[in-house]
């Protein structure tokens, strides 16, 4: 795979495990909002797809794998670039971080609030979460059972299913 950038995508996630959520606090030192507060995420390389490159990037990160369901939360602009963010569920809440200062799980936006310096939008994101699993869980508990399985693939897709979105952002 070439390490090559794709010119301006980047894609972040929010790692999910049972009714956690991680962020991660990056380098001091580093030049691109050092010691900030923030979600997993990188670049995206040449030929890679978005998935590709979040189940890469969560690897490089955090050591998580994925369990390969996400859904998509938000577009976003950070300087020249364009991103995509997605809530993405991991199989496990064991973090080995790489590349990273610190890392930490939360279950809400008051607690992610207490995370100085942090990125904005993160408090946005983490909300619309939160939002979306909430009304999934307030409709898996009105549902006949047989009827419960289609309702969670409402709330989480297959992760590959994204990448058909990379031959409209990515350049080969």
């Amino acid at each position: 795979m070439s390490e090559v950038h794709a010119k301006g995508v980047s894609v972040t996630f929010t790692p999910v495990y049972k009714d956690k959520f991680l962020f991660v606090q990056r380098q001091k030192d580093d030049p691109i909002l050092g010691g900030y507060w923030c979600f997993p995420g990188g670049k995206v390389h040449v030929g890679e797809t978005l998935a590709g490159a979040i189940a890469r990037e969560c690897e490089e990160e955090t050591g998580l794998q994925l369990s390969g369901r996400a859904f998509f939360v938000d577009s976003y602009l950070l300087g020249e670039r364009v991103g995509a963010h997605f809530a993405v569920e991991v199989t496990d809440d064991a973090v080995t971080l790489h590349e990273l200062e610190s890392h930490a799980w939360v279950k809400t936006v008051r607690e992610l609030e207490a995370f100085t310096p942090r990125i904005p939008g993160i408090d946005t994101h983490l909300h619309y979460i939160l939002t979306h699993l909430g009304h999934m869980r307030h409709l898996h508990g009105r549902l006949k059972p047989d009827a419960h399985e289609r309702l969670h693939q409402l709330a989480w897709q297959p992760l590959e299913q994204f990448d058909l979105l990379a031959p409209r952002f990515l350049n080969s």
